[in-house]
């Protein structure tokens, strides 16, 4: 079996030992460099050209930004980059829409759930046999979507509207792949207008409408989830699916 090479930069060594062990117990991946800031993430990156690159955003010195903006320079290297964040506001957001990466999570984020992501992302990309591909993406979508519709229902947004039904999908892009929340404006809108026949103006507005339905239903779950946006007056589509895909991605 190949196996995929990881490089890690984080500056929580407790974290990154833990990230340690949890790889070294996986036949499909590899740790072979470990950095607690940007520039000597990149220093190893540049020598180990790894198939799979997890930073965090906040480091000392020099930031995750820095560094996926020095992979991107680099010629005929694309790695599978993942990107963990503390928060999730909109400046993040952009900055993540920026950086092109594939995946996203929101911390605390177990190590676990950050190697299945791993996998999805691999068998989406097509590096593993197609059998196994398949199969894996197939079972993760069919417990994706029972998953994303049981939350739903426990924030306070039941189906048989067309609000559930934009939320529905824009969280199952979302999940599957972190780097489309960069995009919920210029393409998820699109894509949901043409399968439901709508506008794009029609599933922002009914995107807007479903969140303040929540909002004001305001069920134990959701304010679990959106604990630290309650003050708010109000919270955008964006930093709402994210939050909301973040929390899904975590679910066992």
């Amino acid at each position: 079996m190949k196996k995929f090479r990881i490089v890690l930069a984080d500056d929580d060594t407790e974290w990154t030992q833990l990230f340690e062990l949890a790889v070294s117990k996986k036949d499909r991946y590899e740790l072979v460099g470990i950095a607690e800031d940007g520039d000597s993430a990149f220093q190893i990156i540049k020598k180990e050209r790894p198939d799979i690159v997890i930073s965090d955003i906040l480091m000392p010195k020099t930031d995750g930004c820095y560094l996926v903006n020095s992979i991107r320079q680099m010629q005929n290297y694309r790695p599978i980059i993942y990107i963990l964040s503390g928060i999730a506001t909109d400046p993040i957001v952009r900055i993540l829409q920026n950086l092109e990466i594939d995946y996203y999570s929101l911390k605390p984020v177990g190590v676990n759930t950050i190697l299945s992501n791993l996998d999805l992302l691999i068998a989406m990309r097509g590096l593993m046999p197609d059998q196994s591909s398949q199969k894996i993406t197939i079972q993760y979508t069919n417990k994706l979507e029972q998953r994303v519709e049981d939350v739903l229902m426990d924030i306070g947004m039941a189906p048989g509207s067309k609000f559930h039904s934009y939320m529905r999908d824009a969280l199952i892009a979302c999940t599957i792949d972190g780097s489309n929340v960069n995009l919920v404006t210029k393409v998820l809108y699109l894509d949901i207008a043409k399968k439901y026949g709508v506008s794009t103006p029609s599933v922002e507005r009914g995107l807007r409408y479903g969140i303040q339905t929540v909002r004001k239903t305001n069920t134990p779950l959701y304010q679990e989830i959106f604990s630290a946006m309650l003050s708010k007056r109000n919270i955008s589509n964006t930093v709402f699916i994210a939050t909301l895909a973040n929390y899904i991605r975590k679910l066992d």
